[in-house]
């Protein structure tokens, strides 16, 4: 089965790594452009299965492509998701009459926009990979404080097993030190993302806890790199 293709579009570098970035575990080709004229011109070469394109660009804005994008007979099906600030809502009538399939707000979240190119292509992977990890965590809400113990990290995230009563959405402060020999604390502020505290919506094969998604993190270029280390060491290991 030949790659799918997904276009990206914008006329400032920063935010076509941004978005490489948020695609990096997707197993698609990733194409760019950095204006309408140079994305029509890749488009009909490539034939991209999805294309996310910047409203406000040099030499063929957003939306004049996205119409030209739906007058080509080639092209015109292709799904197109347009970018815009929040100062552009009251330009929505123009982003939908150009035949755009949804819209994306900038500053762009890397769960809001892999969720919503999965809609359209579903060989987005919206989940980072994950690796067992067995080490207390110390979680604090707004009216307790008491330990857990993790069951699997991310970049984005990890999964603590505990018993306790706590609300989806709320944020929380995680502290906890990664099995790597050096002792230092990492610090986290996080939401919780899901709740698996029996039920109906029970996962199986987890622990009674919660996942948390990571909104801040101390020392995040240090986690980042020793995220690469643990990975490796539960991989030639299989044990933590």
């Amino acid at each position: 089965m030949s790659e799918k293709k997904i276009l990206l579009v914008d006329d400032v570098k920063i935010f076509l790594e941004i978005q490489k970035d948020f695609l990096r575990f997707s197993p698609v080709q990733i194409l760019t452009a950095y204006n309408g004229i140079e994305a029509l011109r890749t488009a009909a070469l490539e034939r991209p299965h999805l294309i996310v394109m910047d409203v406000n660009m040099p030499l063929m804005d957003g939306v004049t492509c996205c119409k030209a994008i739906r007058e080509d007979p080639v092209l015109h099906s292709t799904p197109a998701i347009l970018v815009i600030t929040r100062s552009g809502q009251d330009d929505m009538e123009s982003y939908k009459s150009a035949g755009c399939n949804a819209i994306l707000h900038k500053p762009l979240q890397r769960r809001e926009f892999l969720n919503m190119a999965y809609k359209f292509l579903p060989a987005i992977e919206r989940r980072e990979p994950r690796v067992s990890c067995r080490m207390p965590v110390t979680v604090e809400t707004s009216s307790a404080i008491f330990t857990g113990m993790s069951h699997d990290i991310a970049m984005n995230g990890l999964y603590v097993a505990a018993d306790c009563d706590l609300e989806s959405g709320s944020e929380i402060v995680l502290s906890f030190t990664l099995p790597m020999g050096d002792d230092k604390v990492t610090v986290a502020r996080g939401r919780i993302a899901w709740l698996n505290c029996g039920g109906e919506d029970t996962t199986k094969g987890l622990p009674r806890g919660f996942g948390v998604e990571f909104l801040e993190i101390t020392g995040e270029d240090r986690l980042t790199a020793r995220f690469n280390d643990l990975t490796e060491f539960v991989t030639s290991r299989r044990v933590l």
